[in-house]
């Protein structure tokens, strides 16, 4: 079990993200080499979503876990409020941004597919 954190973000978390923003870059450039500018752009604005959107959960579960007692209902709240936030921003960027969404599709994916390597690999022991 690793063991508590009480700021800041664990250390298995920020490996993930350094992986996804270091992953990110060949990503991109993939994107834009197969696809085009405007995929490259989608997979860049995509990823960083995705980073964001992993940074607040993981400050979520260091607030939880760190000892400060938050209730079931306000913690829902925070994530369903959170999850519908993210879902509106990914709306208005394919529907009013024209944003490619193939593009963006796999930038989102750039943290899914780092937990999986970090996992792979032992990065998070």
């Amino acid at each position: 079990m690793p063991p508590p954190v009480t700021s800041g973000l664990p250390a298995g978390t920020r490996k993930i993200a350094f992986l996804a923003l270091f992953l990110l870059v060949p990503v991109t450039a993939a994107c834009g080499w197969k696809l085009g500018t405007e995929a490259a752009l989608a997979a860049a604005v995509g990823g960083l979503i995705g980073l964001v959107n992993f940074w607040l959960l993981g400050r979520l579960v260091v607030q939880v876990t760190s000892g400060v007692e938050l209730a079931v209902g306000p913690l829902l709240v925070r994530m369903l409020s959170k999850l519908a936030v993210l879902g509106v921003c990914l709306f208005a960027l394919i529907v009013w941004g024209g944003i490619d969404v193939v593009g963006l599709a796999v930038g989102l994916s750039v943290v899914v597919v780092s937990t999986m390597l970090s996992q792979a690999f032992g990065l998070l022991e």
